[in-house]
């Protein structure tokens, strides 16, 4: 009875003793993310990677500058103080690359300082993003050499030239290579951001912080992971129904996934609809359908 009592105790004393650690362990496994801030950044580069990342338990999310002190964007409408400069950050698990138009880019694109811990940073993240010509600052510090990458796509083309190294793709709104990611522009950083939560906390999560945030554009499909296929797109199915009018049987094509207008991925599920030529198209809002109800044959010449 003794040893039985013993053996109970001992196990009770370990359970205990490893709450703690648990807790910690726990705590422990926030990952990082390092949003990178500086004179002229385009705000919603920055703020809606931050918006996705602060709505998903688990991530711990700051800013950094190339020095801490006060910086303005929007046209020095907006002041910001950032929670760190490049002297004192943390290593990040994750590091987030905003753009700027030329005048707000330039200064930290020439800045060997901020290309230097750019280089450092990204050599033990797990993953490293741009959003729009921050793509820029990672071709400065040759992190895009052997790398498929996208950026804006006013700017794509210049940066293919000051990367030959490298390998450009338009018409995408986000690429991964590798622990490389890159965005398209301004608000493809929200489809970076939607698509890493999706790759570390599961597409649930992803589907819910977009839902949060009501940013139904997010469409997993738009973008392109090197070294996996691309999502294929549905085949269409043909059904047939009766017409109450004619008492006839005609075929009508399920309904199109993608709004014939804005091109963009639109719900199964959504009641924005509307019929053309015995076939049935959706839209991602009543503008959209409006505008092809007024000239439908424009945008179905447009592919």
């Amino acid at each position: 009875m003794l040893k039985k009592i013993s053996n109970a105790v001992i196990a009770a004393l370990i359970v205990v003793a490893a709450i703690p650690t648990y807790a910690q362990q726990e705590k422990n496994e926030n990952l990082k993310v390092a949003v990178f801030i500086y004179p002229g950044v385009e705000l919603l580069d920055f703020a809606g990677p931050m918006e996705v990342f602060s709505n998903v338990k688990g991530f711990e999310v700051f800013t950094v500058a190339p020095k801490e002190e006060s910086l303005t964007a929007m046209n020095k409408n907006i002041r910001f103080t950032p929670t760190y400069s490049i002297s004192n950050c943390p290593q990040p698990d994750i590091i987030i690359l905003p753009g700027a138009n030329s005048d707000g880019l330039m200064p930290v694109y020439n800045d060997t300082a901020v290309i230097h811990w750019i280089r450092q940073v990204h050599e033990k993240t797990a993953f490293t993003m741009s959003v729009c010509t921050g793509a820029a600052l990672l071709s400065k510090a040759q992190i895009l050499d052997g790398h498929s990458f996208t950026t804006h796509w006013a700017a794509i083309d210049y940066l293919k030239v000051e990367t030959p190294k490298g390998t450009a793709l338009k018409g995408k709104r986000y690429v991964l290579d590798g622990k490389l990611l890159t965005t398209a522009g301004v608000s493809a950083g929200l489809d970076g951001a939607l698509f890493l939560v999706s790759k570390i906390k599961g597409n649930d999560e992803a589907l819910a912080v977009a839902r949060i945030i009501e940013y139904d554009k997010w469409d997993a499909s738009a973008g392109f992971v090197v070294g996996q296929k691309p999502i294929p797109v549905p085949k269409k199915e043909i059904k047939k129904e009766v017409s109450k009018n004619l008492g006839a049987t005609s075929t009508v094509q399920k309904q199109e996934l993608i709004d014939p207008v804005c091109k963009m991925s639109v719900p199964k599920n959504t009641t924005i609809t509307a019929m053309y030529k015995d076939k049935q198209y959706v839209y991602c809002s009543e503008f959209c359908k409006d505008s092809f109800v007024k000239s439908p044959e424009k945008y179905l010449a447009l592919k």
